[in-house]
């Protein structure tokens, strides 16, 4: 999909390796910092030791005080069952209530900023040569912004979990302001132009309705943006926990 996105004409073998190759080098980097990471704080005698050391590892101040009351708790328990039981626990309370007001506020200044950028993104695309925003939005700033969001924060707290989650949630916030704007933009290509937001181009027999330039829009640019960003706050945050 990527390759035939790319090219002009019909892509051959060398191109999707080409592009699978390219994209692929990142995600295995991703992965390799993963599992760089999580042996070092899943760390235990067994499973629910290393669950509940895992969901609870980098955390900083209050939340960090409250990992280390659940693993000692976890210690006194004795049954299996009743292991198992405490350190799903631990981790679902993690999930829950582990981001803070930092990742909130950071993610919600980077829903505003690529809405704008969306908007007047679409607006002189649309204007000038309507090739689409697939390249325009997509590429380049995304990953750049996302790879020191993740670096910047984990080398200022020494984590890579803060890092993370810090990245992750800047990442889907800026998909959500992406497609905050996509929508009524997709509309007015196909009012103005009759062709489709992400791509600036058209089936042969044209779109039926703005209700399918929609659907290309939303499912387009979530495609292709989690596929071009999705290692990148890994890899800041594995950085920045290295350099600290």
């Amino acid at each position: 999909m990527v390759a035939w996105a790319l090219v002009e004409e019909q892509p051959s073998v060398g191109a999707f390796a080409t592009v699978l190759g390219v994209l692929g080098i990142w995600y295995a980097a991703a992965a390799a910092a993963i599992a760089y990471h999580a042996p070092r704080v899943a760390r235990g005698p067994d499973l629910p030791a290393r669950l509940a050391a895992f969901a609870t590892a980098g955390r900083r101040g209050p939340s960090a005080d409250w990992g280390v009351a659940m693993r000692a708790e976890l210690a006194s328990i004795d049954d299996p069952r009743e292991r198992r039981t405490f350190a799903l626990g631990c981790a679902w309370a993690d999930l829950r209530t582990g981001l803070g007001r930092g990742p909130l506020l950071t993610g919600a200044v980077a829903a505003l900023a690529f809405a704008i950028i969306t908007f007047v993104a679409s607006r002189v695309m649309l204007s000038g040569d309507r090739t689409g925003l697939l390249g325009v939005v997509l590429l380049g700033v995304p990953q750049l912004l996302f790879a020191a969001v993740g670096l910047l924060t984990a080398r200022r707290t020494g984590s890579f979990r803060t890092g993370l989650e810090y990245g992750a949630v800047v990442l889907l916030a800026a998909l959500a302001g992406i497609l905050v704007v996509a929508i009524p933009e997709s509309v007015r290509w196909y009012d103005e132009a009759r062709v489709f937001l992400l791509d600036g181009d058209a089936p042969a027999n044209g779109i039926p309705n703005p209700a399918a330039a929609i659907r290309d829009a939303l499912s387009g640019l979530t495609f292709f943006f989690l596929l071009f960003t999705t290692p990148w706050p890994v890899l800041g945050a594995h950085l920045g926990a290295r350099v600290r």
